[in-house]
């Protein structure tokens, strides 16, 4: 083959293939074009008009049916009325946007002339928009641009037999958008009377459920021990809240418009608070079949889920399907709790009645996720909850009422076999009390008669100058009748004190000057290792001979030529005083009973003593508020431990205020006049008042004033309040 006629050939190749690419976008065309043509087609197919007849206009009709609808995101197609968006979508979250509804009417010749009306009971969106050929016939709330979630209609007169019905709804913040309740259409009258129905149904449920309230918040008041009346009361608030503010709007009539947000709101609150009503209700009637960790849980998520209404509306919306959720896990629980309290005779009403109100709330859950359409019957179902357990608490209270009753005849019964009894025992006693004071006062007689007869021949003995151990030995006995004059009080009445600010060296030291000769003789060295500045809010006389008892006992008991000290520290308000010798100590079994009256022990040659020391010591060291123990030394020996109350140096100061200084503290001492050193919680801010001055002598008198208080020293208190009063209030 030649070069031409190779080159001829591929030409001709070309030219083919050409041909063929333009066949095929031709085709390719032509597929574009007979689609679009059949989408034109499609989108040209609307909805038949409805013909409807007069007799259907004299009762109402309910347009409900294919709708023609353009929606968000641009969708065009028909539409179920009623019906969601979110079923059109199949979106389980909220579609927000606006949608319209499309649908054309004719109506009979005779109806020219006269009024027809719209009627929707509810809408779910934001605005609602009803136009019949373009005129306004209907919007939510009291005016064009209100924010209520309530429709109003205007009647409108028919000019021509063809009816051109467009509804636009918006939703920005609700759960579901659209038609979910059908729309209406008929004469004037009788769409008012079938609105009025409506109404008296809704208010009829709403107002039993308020007066339920009322009632059982007022039983509560009167009778607390009943915790199911309360919640029961609270199951009848969330159902009236939910109501009110999901179909009724009453409080429209006085506020005015409501808006959208607070609605939803209100809503949520009576949904996510009626579970764990029913749930505690049914706690406080039989505690024992339910779990209080599962009411709290189930109490804790409801919490949780009702403090989202803080957020914007359009945040929390969608979280409806949470309670969804937790609705029908509640009705599994509560189905498992009437298997086991079907044999709990006497919660029948409350097993029945819940069991009813579980269906029915399951029943609307499942409408409101487009599972059935069953239609929503949530308000008979509370309803017939709250009507039955209303009749099992009245029946409830009229047998505690019957019992008490009863209860209150047997005790009057037992009162009066009671009073004759306590009568005769009344009299016994009585007579055994005059015996017992008989008894006590010759005791105190013949004590106070043997301690006189006894201390005459003392002191003749003890002016006796020649002999110092007689001396000694009847100071010893005669210190003895004191201690039972003073025990024989003690026990009549509470030890009589006279505190007052004592240095601590100074008894000690006049207690060593009395036992001085002793311990000389013994050749034991008596030791004060005390501080010099220590001061004690004690009684000196009574404090002496409690030191006087001690250190006798520890010169008996040491070895000649051992040494007696007597030590201490203080530790925070109060003094720890130690008397420490160098004897055999003493033993365990009887350390735990020295402190008890007419206890006592004798060891190597010392004479037993009467065991009466010891017991006042511990007598007047316990009036004192302190205490006393009995351990052993550090090297061996005894340690008698005492525990005495300090006497704060700031309580005993004098200040001498100026004039202008009482008046700005009068209006404070005024106030700390009128209370004593122990009401603490009503002093505090008071002194904190006081602590804004800055002169040094206020302030030093409020830190003596702070001490007198922790001590609740009431004497010091006292006075230092007097010395902070002017002149003339003192």
């Amino acid at each position: 083959m030649t070069g031409r006629d190779s080159e001829f050939w591929r030409c001709v190749a070309c030219a083919q293939g050409e041909a063929e690419v333009r066949h095929f976008y031709g085709a390719v065309l032509m597929c574009a074009v007979l689609l679009l043509m059949a989408g034109v087609q499609a989108q040209a197919q609307t909805v038949a008009p409805l013909r409807l007849t007069e007799r259907q206009l004299e009762s109402g009709f309910a347009l409900e049916g294919n709708w023609d609808f353009q929606g968000p995101r641009g969708l065009q197609t028909q539409i179920e009325v009623p019906g969601a968006w979110e079923r059109l979508y199949q979106s389980r979250l909220p579609v927000f946007g606006t949608a319209t509804y499309r649908r054309t009417v004719m109506v009979p010749e005779t109806m020219r002339g006269k009024n027809l009306q719209f009627y929707m009971e509810m809408f779910a969106g934001s605005t609602l928009r009803i136009y019949a050929n373009d005129v306004l016939v209907g919007y939510n709330g009291a005016y064009v641009g209100s924010e209520s979630r309530v429709p109003h209609f205007i009647p409108f007169e028919v000019t021509q037999q063809d009816i051109e019905i467009r509804v636009v709804v918006s939703n920005f913040k609700l759960q579901w958008g659209g038609l979910v309740r059908p729309l209406w259409l008929g004469r004037s009258a009788v769409i008012t009377q079938l609105a009025y129905r409506r109404s008296i149904n809704f208010n009829v449920i709403f107002g039993i459920f308020v007066f339920l309230c009322f009632f059982h918040l007022v039983l509560f008041v009167f009778y607390r021990q009943d915790k199911a009346t309360f919640w029961f009361c609270l199951i009848c608030l969330s159902a009236s809240v939910y109501m009110e503010f999901f179909a009724l709007h009453n409080l429209e009539h006085l506020v005015g418009d409501i808006p959208l947000e607070w609605s939803i709101k209100g809503v949520r609150l009576g949904l996510y608070s009626i579970i764990p009503c029913v749930l505690w209700y049914g706690h406080a009637l039989a505690p024992e079949y339910f779990s209080r960790r599962m009411l709290r849980g189930v109490s804790l998520l409801c919490g949780l889920l009702a403090l989202t209404v803080v957020l914007p509306a359009r945040w929390h919306t969608s979280l409806i399907n949470v309670w969804f959720l937790m609705a029908m896990g509640a009705f599994l629980y509560n189905f498992y709790l009437v298997i086991r309290l079907s044999t709990h005779r006497k919660l029948h009403f409350y097993v029945y009645s819940s069991l009813l109100f579980s269906l029915v709330t399951l029943n609307d859950i499942f409408n409101a996720l487009g599972w059935i359409e069953t239609g929503y019957y949530a308000r008979f179902g509370v309803l017939a909850f709250c009507l039955t357990q209303s009749g099992f608490l009245a029946w409830r209270l009229q047998n505690n009422y019957r019992q008490a009753l009863q209860f209150q005849q047997e005790l009057s019964a037992i009162n009066q076999g009671l009073e004759s009894l306590v009568e005769a025992r009344t009299q016994e006693v009585n007579q055994k009390n005059e015996q017992l004071n008989q008894l006590l006062n010759f005791k105190e007689e013949m004590v106070e008669m043997l301690v006189h007869d006894i201390k005459t021949p003392l002191n003749v003995l003890l002016e006796l100058p020649e002999d110092n151990s007689h001396q000694q030995a009847s100071q010893r006995v005669k210190n003895l009748l004191e201690q039972i004059v003073r025990l024989n009080k003690n026990e009549q009445a509470d030890l009589p004190l006279q505190p007052d600010r004592h240095n601590l060296n100074t008894l000690v030291n006049r207690v060593f000057q009395v036992l001085q000769s002793w311990a000389l003789n013994q050749k034991i060295q008596l030791t004060n290792l005390l501080p010099t500045d220590v001061w004690l809010n004690v009684d000196g006389l009574l404090l002496e001979r409690v030191l006087q008892n001690i250190l006798d006992n520890a010169l008996k008991h040491s070895p000649r030529g051992s040494e007696v000290r007597v030590t201490g520290h203080a530790s925070g308000a109060q003094f720890i005083l130690e008397i420490i010798d160098d004897g055999p100590g003493i033993p365990e079994a009887v350390r735990q009973h020295a402190l008890e009256k007419y206890q006592s022990f004798a060891q190597g040659d010392v004479p037993r003593s009467s065991g009466l020391g010891l017991y006042f010591c511990q007598q007047v060291v316990l009036a004192h508020g302190g205490d006393i123990q009995l351990l052993s030394g550090p090297q061996g020996g005894a340690r008698v431990r005492l525990t005495l109350p300090l006497s704060p140096v700031l309580s005993a100061q004098y200040f001498a205020f100026e004039n202008q200084q009482l008046r700005a503290l009068q209006p404070y001492v005024k106030r700390l006049q009128a209370l004593k050193s122990y009401h603490i919680s009503e002093l505090k801010p008071i002194l904190q008042d006081l602590a804004q001055f800055e002169d040094p002598q206020i302030q030093a008198w409020l830190a003596a004033l702070k001490v007198s208080i922790e001590d609740v020293n009431e004497t010091d208190y006292r006075k230092l309040i007097d010395q902070g009063s002017p002149p003339a209030h003192r």
